[in-house]
């Protein structure tokens, strides 16, 4: 096999250490084997004992292109062209050599200038030549890193790990993508490994005791949200985006989970603006802000900002559509008959609400307690007595409410006019008491 050939050349180059042809025999083996460094010292080492071999280097730049260290293999161009100008697989080699040298000087250039989006592109175009070199994957992945492309940042350092899955930096600069993506669970995965590999490596040590107390202080977070504690949730949320302030993709949503935890509205509106503030377009964030407005019942700024949602989210979200639609029937009905209103009670009300709002109201405003007052009292207790009749048999029937909180008629047959009648059988008078028969 191909090991045992390699112990055969290493004990003849022991014997024969100016034979160029035993190193070049080692070169194709350690080549088979993978081992590109071994490789191109071999080749070295064979150019070296025979400065006259063409093919060797011919070799060593075909070697030095595939490693991406191409300005290199220029050099070793000019050296077997000086010694055979008609070789011809140095020849068919030279144009992509000097090409690729070409845009890895071009994109030195632009890193030192830190114009990064033109070195990428130079580095995309060396690629093309080197298409397996780990150090020019590894030299995009970083600049992307920059560039904030964090997809394309995976598929480099991807490709590296696949000719060598124990590569650190390869490792360590996917785990940072994860990290930036927001995806802590995959960070952890790979920084774990290249730890196993390499207990000691400071950079991926510091960077795994950040995400884990990131994501363990999220994860608190949660469960407390879960026992409904939200002041203590809302305090771990916050302490999470607070850990690095750059870590913009992840802030946003723990800024948004704040939001959507605390009580108080202005306190949850301006968690909601944090998120907003790192991305205008968050979904999340403007649907959170949006429910801040509707449970103040400020109609018109809660249309707005559910209209601001529907944008970002285009007409397939339903949950979205719902929000608008919502915000617009309870806007509409709060400039003309809103049965909440007149009940007094919040339009998350449950029905045990709404039976208690009733029956104060409607012993309240019951005719036989005006019986003795003017005619104009008489007729605006009447008028009163019916409303809260009517308010009570819309919110009282699921159906009917569900209508109503939509925006639609809920009598189509009477011109959004009440049903008529008592809905709940509601007084049975027997001197100055009422009693009360809910059929809700």
């Amino acid at each position: 096999g191909v090991k045992k050939a390699l112990k055969i050349l290493n004990k003849v180059i022991r014997l024969e250490p100016d034979n160029h042809n035993n190193f070049y025999k080692r070169y194709r083996v350690h080549l088979r084997l993978k081992q590109q460094n071994q490789a191109l010292s071999d080749l070295a080492s064979a150019v070296k004992v025979k400065p006259t071999f063409t093919s060797g280097w011919s070799q060593q730049a075909t070697l030095l292109l595939k490693m991406g260290r191409c300005v290199e293999a220029e050099s070793s161009i000019r050296q077997a062209l000086s010694i055979n100008a008609n070789h011809k697989a140095t020849i068919k080699l030279e144009p992509k050599v000097t090409q690729c040298a070409h845009h890895l000087r071009s994109a030195d250039s632009h890193e030192q200038r830190g114009q990064w989006v033109q070195a990428d592109k130079e580095l995309t175009s060396a690629l093309e030549s080197a298409a397996s070199s780990p150090t020019l994957f590894l030299r995009r992945a970083k600049i992307r890193t920059k560039l904030g492309k964090y997809f394309e940042v995976l598929a480099d350092s991807g490709k590296v790990l696949k000719m060598d899955k124990t590569n650190l930096d390869a490792l360590s600069i996917r785990a940072h993508a994860y990290y930036l993506l927001g995806d802590h669970e995959m960070a952890m995965r790979h920084q774990r490994e290249g730890l196993r590999f390499d207990p000691g490596h400071k950079e991926i040590k510091i960077a795994y005791r950040r995400v884990k107390k990131i994501d363990k202080t999220y994860k608190r977070g949660e469960e407390y949200e879960s026992q409904g504690r939200h002041t203590d949730a809302a305090e771990e949320y916050k302490s999470c985006a607070a850990v690095d302030p750059q870590h913009h993709e992840f802030n946003k949503k723990a800024w948004t989970s704040a939001c959507r935890v605390l009580q108080n509205v202005n306190e949850a509106r301006a968690a909601c603006q944090r998120a907003l503030q790192i991305d205008k377009n968050y979904l999340d964030a403007l649907v959170e802000i949006a429910k801040t407005y509707d449970k103040e019942e400020n109609w018109e700024e809660s249309v707005r900002h559910w209209k601001q949602a529907q944008q970002v989210a285009g007409n397939g979200n339903g949950d979205v559509n719902d929000g608008v639609l919502r915000a617009e029937a309870a806007l509409k009905q709060s400039k003309e008959k809103d049965y909440y209103k007149v009940l007094g009670v919040r339009r998350d009300a449950t029905k045990r609400d709404i039976k208690k709002a009733y029956r104060k109201l409607a012993l309240e405003w019951h005719p036989d307690k005006w019986a003795k007052n003017t005619d104009e009292e008489k007729s605006i207790a009447e008028t009163k007595f019916q409303e809260i009749g009517e308010a009570a048999e819309v919110l009282g029937d699921d159906e009917k409410r569900q209508k109503f909180d939509r925006g639609e008629d809920v009598f189509p047959n009477q011109g959004g006019g009440g049903g008529g009648g008592n809905p709940f059988n509601h007084f049975q008078q027997g001197g100055q008491n009422f009693h009360f028969q809910f059929r809700l």
